[in-house]
């Protein structure tokens, strides 16, 4: 969590990773996780990214409902399309998730 923490605080590194979450929220995608109620210790309450540092975990998703197609074999291509569209996310984590 520290090592993630600490690319989330790296402008570079933090602003790639606000890049990545952004564009999953416009196409419709859902950022979760467990986070604290303030500022973890020994971050500032004021930094730009503040809301992605008090994540104790984080999460991305989408939510198909109740749409028809999951009940075809299109469910499978659209999860492929969708486990695509997730892989920058999943890159940064692999990149920044490891000390």
């Amino acid at each position: 969590l520290a090592v993630i923490r600490e690319a989330m605080v790296d402008e570079a590194h933090g602003g790639q990773l606000v890049g990545i979450l952004t564009k999953l929220e416009k196409a419709g995608w859902k950022i979760g996780g467990e986070t604290l109620k303030t500022a973890p210790r020994g971050y500032d309450v004021d930094h730009p990214r503040i809301e992605l540092l008090r994540h104790k975990s984080l999460t991305v998703g989408v939510d198909y409902g109740f749409e028809p197609f999951i009940h075809t074999s299109t469910l499978v291509d659209r999860v492929r399309q969708d486990w695509r569209k997730a892989t920058p996310f999943l890159e940064w984590v692999g990149a920044h998730g490891a000390a």
